[in-house]
């Protein structure tokens, strides 16, 4: 955190709280409905859905942020997102569960931080000079890590104590203690000037797009991750269904699990800022292909404790390719059109996803949950090998070395 203003620390608990509240209802809607049918076809239909609602509003809300005050767009957004699961908590309290309800509310929520998502990442970024922002997304991703260790952990608990309702209410106030943080550190706050080592593009709407289609290694680098993304949630939707189906978990166990995960990804966030800070972006996609290994291993595990070692090197590969991945386009996209690429970055990556969802369920009818975690595994490995020496992403890693840029000056 060297280097942070206290106010941007403050902002990225806030948001790891959120982060935290969001990943105890995940594993707690995973569970519950996992076990309701031994098929997948039931988590494929809800990880689909919850992926709409990113298609439809990212680029639009992207482009319309640009040029505008983030700070309100990001508050009342964050207002409505603790309005949201603070009704899902009261309804799952009063009622019965039914697993239509149940999705409304998630879509609804995922609805609302989907709008608001472009305008966060762009204000945050542009609250740090670009030297400090390799030490932002080091932060960010640490922070984040704690809290996906700790919350589907604390959810597999609560889940195991009060089921849904009760973990969705405990969710409810965390949420609703970051909002407060959000509002009483964040107002006033303006945006750092930019220097990147690319020429800002006219500023005319779309120019996100066309400084996109300016550089080819970008664009290489987004369609990478849309298609291992998509390959990752064969792990989302199998790995749950091996842990239920076939080593007979508990929700808390499942839940644990995470604490590999979230503990790898810390210490891949520190390594990430101290080894690999100003050094080739190719070392994300070596460490995409241990990602790819790990999956595969998942798939080969018997039990807790071999997944919870898989687990721990996932994580870790994983954030040390996220923070590489985020320092860059941070560094590297002007701020006049942050909002627009960011936008544009989440929709094409996140695009893929309802494919990868459906592709799990195939594989699980085609080969079973180890053999389908297996081929996920080894297509991920096999994209990587073919990423890493293309041409586009060579003349990308040469870009951001420019001596223009003094935050990413040492070479590999």
């Amino acid at each position: 955190m060297k280097g942070l203003p206290r106010f941007v620390v403050a902002l990225l608990a806030s948001q790891a709280l959120t982060h935290l509240a969001g990943a105890m209802v995940s594993l707690a809607t995973i569970w519950y409905v996992s076990g309701l049918s031994h098929r997948p076809n039931l988590l494929v239909t809800l990880y689909v859905l919850l992926e709409l609602p990113y298609l439809l509003f990212l680029i639009p809300s992207g482009r319309w942020v640009d040029g505008r005050h983030r700070y309100p767009f990001v508050l009342l957004g964050s207002a409505l997102r603790v309005g949201v699961m603070g009704g899902f908590a009261l309804w799952a309290h009063n009622r019965p569960l039914a697993i239509a309800g149940v999705m409304g509310f998630l879509i609804l929520g995922e609805g609302v931080t989907a709008v608001v998502q472009p305008a966060r990442s762009a204000w945050t970024t542009e609250l740090v000079p670009p030297g400090q922002r390799g030490n932002l997304a080091a932060v960010n991703h640490g922070a984040l890590a704690i809290a996906g260790m700790v919350g589907p952990a604390l959810g597999g608990i609560l889940y195991a104590r009060g089921r849904l309702g009760g973990v969705v209410g405990v969710a409810a106030g965390l949420m609703t203690v970051a909002w407060t943080i959000m509002a009483l550190t964040g107002r006033g706050r303006e945006p750092r000037s930019d220097v990147v080592p690319f020429p800002s593009p006219p500023r005319k709407q779309g120019d996100g797009f066309q400084f996109l289609r300016q550089h080819p290694g970008m664009l290489t680098m987004v369609a990478f991750f849309a298609l291992t993304n998509a390959l990752n949630n064969v792990e989302a939707v199998l790995v749950p269904l091996l842990a239920h189906r076939l080593l007979h978990l508990a929700s808390w166990q499942f839940g644990i699990l995470s604490l590999a995960s979230g503990g790898g990804a810390l210490a891949g966030s520190w390594l990430a800022a101290r080894v690999f800070q100003g050094r080739s972006v190719r070392w994300a996609f070596v460490s995409m292909g241990v990602f790819g290994g790990m999956i595969i291993g998942l798939g080969l595990s018997h039990t807790l404790a071999m997944l919870g070692g898989f687990y721990l090197v996932l994580g870790l590969s994983f954030a040390v390719t996220e923070v590489i991945t985020s320092t860059l386009w941070q560094v590297l996209v002007p701020d006049a059109v942050r909002g627009q690429v960011m936008g544009a970055l989440s929709t094409v990556a996140r695009a893929a996803n309802p494919a990868g969802y459906v592709l799990a369920g195939a594989l699980d009818e085609w080969l079973g949950i180890r053999g389908g975690l297996v081929a996920g595994g080894l297509a991920i490995i096999l994209l990587s090998v073919v990423v890493v020496w293309n041409r586009a992403i060579i003349r990308l890693d040469e870009a951001s070395h420019s001596p223009k840029d003094g935050s990413m000056v040492q070479s590999s």
